[in-house]
């Protein structure tokens, strides 16, 4: 390289560090302009017009300077950045991968080539690949991070988990982060830290209305339905269009018993997306339990017309239809739901399928589905290492209908005839109150009556392992 092209590569090099990029353009180009080939320029020109978004010249451009200089990682390493922006993760892996044969310890090339796997799907190569990142720069949190996501989609939660705190602690202001952490502990069955962690991602990003929503629906999952709504509503103030944040809110508001704010906020939905049918089941749903079965067989009908495959539509339309008394279709629509459970294609609601004269082995299958797509992990027993000694059998019955219900009424009675000799009776209540004289008859039949309905589920079973029943 001429001594004349060297001087003005620095003289580019300090106003591209400076972010002049404009003015270190020019002297590249007037570089290029004397001496086409001078493979340094044409690099470094290719790493700005990548800063400048123009990656397919920055491609072109690094591709050159690689044809006359081979062996060259750096130039590789950029390479690699271009055509990852350009959305062509392949040729990206080709190149982090020829740039660490021939540097191998640079753990940002480990890292994009983890980047690009994972675009690629190949998760358990970009574990591997942010592995050695860390390893080789023990504080690069977007790649503790980077390995979260990868051990994550291998369904390795736990460690997933492991990981993203460490990106976390160190860059506690890492938005991104925060968020992974908070989706994948709710994934966990673990809602009262996965709404911490949405929290501060909604705090470092407060206009976020994704992040709201899944702030609300941790929320939710940790019966914290006020707080939840609360946030649902955020979330459509930000982007009156977010169709999730709409349903989940009315989907809050029914399980507070409040049906016809539950209703207006789901007809809004409907009217915003039509074609949604999970709104439509969703209202169809509210519709029932606030009594309206006429507008609820309309919605569910369109919910089954839109998505035939629905996991919850069809069983809450036979179950609606029934309630009526409707027993058009009624033998198809039994045959179809047990088909469904029967050939595993998925059914999401056992309750209404226990209208359904199926074998005790399919609602066996339909609860278990019900169950795995509710709580995907194995979670830990809560059982004791050595049996209980108490002076009386502790009997415990769990019920979200400890109020005015028709059960109740058949069976209060038999709550108060236990003989209290023999057994110590517990009554835990994961329905809200009503305040009904059925309500206060129930608490005083129990020797213990305990109210987890505003708990999480983690929460509600420590309460209930703790009275060893």
């Amino acid at each position: 390289m001429e001594k004349s092209s060297r001087r003005d590569i620095e003289r580019a090099l300090r106003l591209h560090n400076e972010g002049r990029l404009d003015d270190a353009a020019a002297r590249y180009l007037d570089v290029l302009g004397r001496d086409p080939g001078n493979a340094d320029a044409l690099h470094l020109l290719g790493v700005l017009r990548s800063q400048q978004g123009q990656h397919r010249a920055a491609e072109a451009l690094i591709g050159e300077a690689l044809a006359a200089r081979a062996a060259w990682p750096e130039a590789h390493f950029n390479l690699g950045n271009a055509q990852l922006a350009l959305g062509n993760a392949e040729a990206a892996a080709t190149s982090f991968k020829r740039a660490l044969e021939l540097k191998p310890d640079n753990p940002h090339a480990h890292y994009n080539l983890g980047s690009a796997l994972l675009t690629l799907e190949r998760f358990g190569a970009a574990a591997a690949s942010y592995e050695r990142a860390v390893a080789a720069l023990p504080g690069f949190a977007e790649a503790h991070m980077g390995l979260g996501v990868a051990l994550g989609q291998l369904g390795r939660l736990d460690e997933a988990v492991q990981s993203v705190r460490r990106a976390v602690a160190l860059q506690p202001a890492y938005a991104s982060a925060h968020k992974y952490l908070g989706l994948t502990l709710r994934d966990l069955n673990r809602p009262g830290e996965a709404a911490a962690h949405l929290q501060r991602a909604a705090e470092l990003e407060p206009g976020d209305a994704a992040t709201l929503n899944d702030l609300g629906a941790a929320l939710r999952m940790a019966n914290r339905r006020e707080e939840a709504a609360a946030r649902f509503r955020e979330a459509i103030g930000l982007d009156n269009n977010h169709a999730a944040a709409r349903d989940n809110l009315g989907i809050v508001l029914g399980e507070m018993g409040r049906h016809a704010e539950a209703i207006a906020v789901l007809r809004e939905a409907v009217n915003l997306s039509p074609d949604r049918a999970e709104t439509w089941n969703n209202l169809g749903t509210s519709l029932m339990e606030a009594k309206h079965y006429g507008e609820a067989i309309e919605s569910l009908r369109r919910a089954t017309a839109l998505a035939p495959d629905h996991p919850r539509a069809l069983a809450n339309l036979v179950h609606a239809r029934r309630i009526v008394c409707d027993w058009r279709d009624a033998d198809a629509d039994e045959a179809e739901l047990i088909a469904r459970v029967r050939e595993g294609r998925g059914l999401d609601a056992p309750f209404a399928f226990l209208t359904i004269a199926g074998e005790p082995a399919d609602h066996l299958a339909c609860a278990s589905h019900y169950l795995r797509q509710r709580i995907p992990v194995k979670l830990p027993p809560l059982r004791p290492d050595a049996p209980y000694a108490h002076q009386r059998i502790r009997l415990g019955y769990l019920s979200a209908d400890f109020r005015e219900h028709a059960v109740m009424q058949l069976i209060a009675e038999l709550f108060e005839l236990h003989d209290r000799g023999a057994f110590e009776v517990f009554g835990f209540s994961i329905g809200a109150p009503d305040q009904s004289p059925m309500r206060k008859r129930l608490e005083r039949a129990f020797d213990h009556f305990i109210d987890l309905h505003a708990m999480d589920d983690e929460t509600a079973a420590q309460t209930i392992r703790a009275s060893e029943i």
